[in-house]
Order: C-alpha cells, then structure tokens, then sequence
C-alpha cells in the first residue's frame, strides 16, 4: 500500500497541518471518559469561501494558512496547551478547539459549561482583533467570525463517540446563534458611540512644498480610544455592517469642527466626508452658519473632502446640494485620486477645488516611472480646472523630491507630520534638505 493511501495521512489536511476530528476521535474518547465531561468550540469561518469565489484557491489558502497559524498561537495563552485543535473535515476552513483539562486546579473540580463560554468569549475577541486586517483586503467588510461552543457529560449508556458527534452539532448551531448575537451587539456598541459622541479627531498638517509652512490640517476620526473601534477601518467596518454610516459620519464631521477650536483660525480644514452626508438636512442654512461662527470657523477655510471610491450615485443631485456649500465659501475635495474607477467621471462633474492624490500613488514614486507619469496627467487635468493637487502620505526624501520636481505644490504625510490632536497645536516635525 502506498504512503498516499495511508488512512491517518488521509485525516490531515494539507493546507493547515491540521488533523481532522476522525485522526483525533480515539484521544476525544478517552478525554471524556476519564474527565466525565467535554467541551468544545466551533469557529465558523464560512465568511472565508467569498475570498476563494473572487481570488481564487491559492489566495483562500494563503489565508487560511495564516489564521490556522494565528489559532495554534492562543496555545498556552488564550487556551490551554494541551487543547486539541482540529477541523471537521479535510479542506475545511472552520476548526474545533476541544478543551482537554478542567479550567481550575482543585482536585474534584470538573470542566463546566461556563467554563467553555468563558473560553469561547476569550478566543471570539482574540481571533478577531488578529483576523480582521488580514481578511478585510479581501472582502472589505467586518469578518463575520463567530465562535461556537458546547458541553456534554458523558453517559455511560451511549457511545462516546455519538455523544461526541452531537457535541459538535449543538456547536455549529450555537456558532449561528452567536453571529446573531454579535450583530445585534456590535450595532450596540456604535450607538452608544455615536450616542455619546465618543469619537476623537486627530490632524495632520497639511504642507506648502515650497516654503514647508503649514496651509491646513486634514481632519482624521477615531473611536474610542484603546478600544477595538479606535482604528478608522474598524470603526467604518462596523458602521457599514450595521447601517450607521450616515449617522456615524456625520458625527465625525461634527467633532471635527468641535475639536478644531484650538487650531490657527486662518488655516484650511479638510474634513472627510460620505457623498450621503453632503444632503444631510440638519447641517445647512442658519444652524450651519451659526455653528462656525461659535467655533470661529470661516467657511472659506473649509474644504470636504469627498473619497473617491464611495459612489456617487446621482450627480445632478450632489451638483446641487455641493453648490449650496460653494455658495457659503466652502471648497471641495476629491479624495483618494487615482485609485478608483470613476476618478476622471467625478473630476468632470463636481469639478473640485483640490485632487489628493492616493498614498498608494505616491510611495514610491520616485523609483515608479508610471506612477510619475499618471501624476502628470493628473496635474494637466488639475490645471484645466483650475484645482490644487495635494500628495498625501509623503513618507521619505525622494518621494518629496520627485513630488516637487513634477510641480507638486501641496503634501501630507509622515516626513513632515504624523496626526496628533488640535492642542497642543500640531507642528511639522521634519528637516528640510
């Protein structure tokens, strides 16, 4: 017989190491018999197979390579050392941690169902907090992960391994009922946010190349602070997830002209902002004009910045709620340029005062002849409208140099600032050479 048809081989998947439930049943059995009760839980990571049906098996098992890593990494941390971990099947994502030790030291203690909850609410949050940059590239929304789990005693009428077969259904169904819970609690979680408008702003200054002074600060929201919804990624992930972006957004504009009272009244303030809230009612007319004047804004120091990638879905009715902003002095920005697809559509119908060019465009651009030559372009297309074009995320010399040499007026980014808050007042921390 050879080695491909060994039976325990055949119980391993190749793309984890992992073994299957079956490899392991014999060991399960023993636990159960010995310690007279088993736990386990069931992570479901079924939201994985979208990344197979867009990217294909070699990205999907990349993926799921790194998160069999992260799981075997809460070893003798999240869960005990001797835990068993192993998947339902061959070429399956989803693994089953099973909990092989009593969670206390005294003697007549026994593993509890409380026990296993208490784990499966430890391992939910780390496996998030480690997953959700690594997935969300790919599907670009919050993982839906959720983490089962299940208890039984065992019974000396049935056969362990019937009893184990159950133990793992009731995880799987649990699995389901906790994503449901979760959902209903992160949407929560973000009204309360919103609710006590715990959102911080930091700002980033934003540079004349020629002579290094400081024209304006971009306005950059955060959450709570040392939470999981600190990161602006996370904190849109789970407004988009539970239908809060309007409501989210909105605020973040709002604690960005609150939070700018300390700043130099005579400097631009860009502030991000969702084609969506651009109609939002609540933030004309009288209640918007008296709303600067308290915090000593000029609207003709305000500059929205409207991202690139968001859609725009009818353009003669942002035209006409953009105009109403222009009329008070306000200018608009298109952010995010060049990354997107509808970059030149958007240029041509708001025709904006400012083109921030992309991050991604301008790393690197001094070792990238394409990158140079489409911000030349883009600079022609600038010019023809009469718009400043504004690199962000400049992060070294040569990329200042190259930036400058192409006609670049106006930057951002690490090598002259990174974000901090309104006071003290941020100031360029860089050399000019």
């Amino acid at each position: 017989m050879g080695a491909d048809s060994d039976p325990k081989k055949l119980l391993i998947d190749e793309t984890t190491g992992l073994p299957t439930f079956l490899h392991i049943m014999e060991e399960l059995e023993e636990i159960l018999t010995k310690n007279h009760s088993l736990g386990m839980l069931y992570v479901d990571l079924s939201c994985l197979n979208r990344i197979e049906e867009k990217f294909g098996t070699y990205a999907y098992e990349q993926i799921v390579r790194s998160i069999s890593e992260i799981i075997q990494s809460m070893r003798g941390n999240i869960i005990r050392t001797n835990d068993l971990i192993a998947l339902s099947g061959v070429g399956t994502a989803s693994p089953m941690i099973f909990l092989s030790e009593r969670r206390t030291e005294k003697v007549d203690s026994f593993l509890t169902r409380e026990n296993v909850e208490e784990v499966s609410d430890r391992v939910q949050d780390f496996l998030f907090s480690k997953i959700f940059y690594l997935v969300y590239p790919y599907i670009k929304e919050r993982p839906k992960i959720s983490v089962g789990f299940s208890f039984i005693v065992n019974n000396p009428l049935i056969a362990p391994r019937r009893l184990i077969y159950g133990l793992i259904e009731e995880a799987k169904h649990i699995a389901k009922l906790q994503r449901s819970r979760l959902e209903i609690k992160n949407k929560e979680r973000l009204q309360t946010i919103i609710l006590h408008e715990d959102i911080q702003t930091l700002y980033q200054p934003i540079i004349n190349l020629d002579t290094f002074e400081i024209i304006g600060y971009e306005a950059l929201s955060r959450g709570p602070l040392n939470s999981e919804y600190e990161t602006p990624v996370m904190l849109f992930a789970l407004a988009q997830e539970t239908g809060l972006v309007f409501e989210l957004d909105r605020l973040c504009r709002k604690r960005a002209f609150e939070n700018a009272r300390s700043l130099d009244s005579d400097k631009m303030i860009f502030i991000n902002t969702l084609p969506t809230t651009i109609h939002d009612p609540d933030f004309r007319g009288k209640y918007l004009r008296e709303f600067l004047k308290d915090l000593n804004i000029k609207p003709e120091n305000i500059v929205f910045e409207v991202t690139e990638n968001a859609a725009i879905e009818n353009y003669a009715l942002f035209r006409e709620a953009v105009e109403y902003y222009t009329n008070m002095g306000i200018s608009i920005a298109i952010d995010d340029t060049g990354t997107g697809y509808s970059t030149l559509e958007s240029i041509i119908e708001i025709k904006p005062h400012y083109l921030k060019f992309d991050i991604a465009m301008v790393k690197n651009i001094d070792k990238s002849v394409l990158k140079r030559e489409l911000l030349k372009a883009l600079i022609n297309v600038a010019n023809h409208i009469n718009a400043t074009v504004i690199a962000e995320g400049v992060e070294t010399q040569g990329e200042l140099n190259a930036l400058r040499q192409l006609g670049v007026k106006v930057g951002q980014g690490f090598l002259f600032a990174r974000p901090g808050p309104a006071f003290p007042k941020v100031e360029p921390q860089f050399r000019q050479t």
